[in-house]
């Protein structure tokens, strides 16, 4: 065998120190693009978890007044509806002001509006209940995803109910 001549010899030298100088500058990016990537989805994690007990608090006060909507709209037994009513406006006067979004604020306005006079009515009761629901939906969607994640459930119709 042929030895090699010190010109080849220091070439070879060359691209093996740079090749590992390129190794070591494309570890150290991915490295740092792992290390963003994993913050930015603890950071996300975190936020969920501190914003938790408002977002419980929310799902709770949101069922409670889309209950309450859907039996005024809907119930004809009057004993239900006087405390269905007596929920939906201390609701309405109270603790929901605390957690709604402004479109939940709006449709909540409207059913009440609707409720006090129905004078004031543009659509049935039950339309506006159902609007309220899909507002406290849309408000309740991004409580527990990470930034990013599609959001948007939507309800789902069985047997042919609206």
């Amino acid at each position: 065998m042929k030895p090699i001549s010190e010109e080849w010899a220091r070439t070879i030298d060359c691209i093996t120190k740079l090749a590992t100088a390129v190794a070591i500058v494309v570890g150290a990016f991915w490295t740092l693009y792992v290390y963003s990537d994993n913050r930015a989805f603890q950071l996300a994690t975190a936020r969920i978890e501190a914003n938790k007990p408002l977002s419980e608090k929310r799902l709770e006060l949101y069922a409670a007044v889309t209950s309450a909507a859907a039996t005024i709209a809907t119930s004809k037994n009057q004993a239900e509806l006087t405390k269905a009513e007596e929920q939906f406006w201390n609701l309405y006067w109270g603790p929901l002001i605390l957690v709604q979004d402004a479109p939940v604020e709006d449709s909540m306005q409207q059913f009440g509006d609707c409720l006090r006079d129905s004078k004031k009515c543009d659509v049935p009761l039950a339309e506006l209940s159902r609007r309220l629901a899909q507002s406290c939906n849309r408000s309740l969607s991004g409580d527990w995803a990470p930034p990013g994640t599609p959001t948007g459930l939507h309800a789902v119709t069985v047997g042919g109910a609206p």
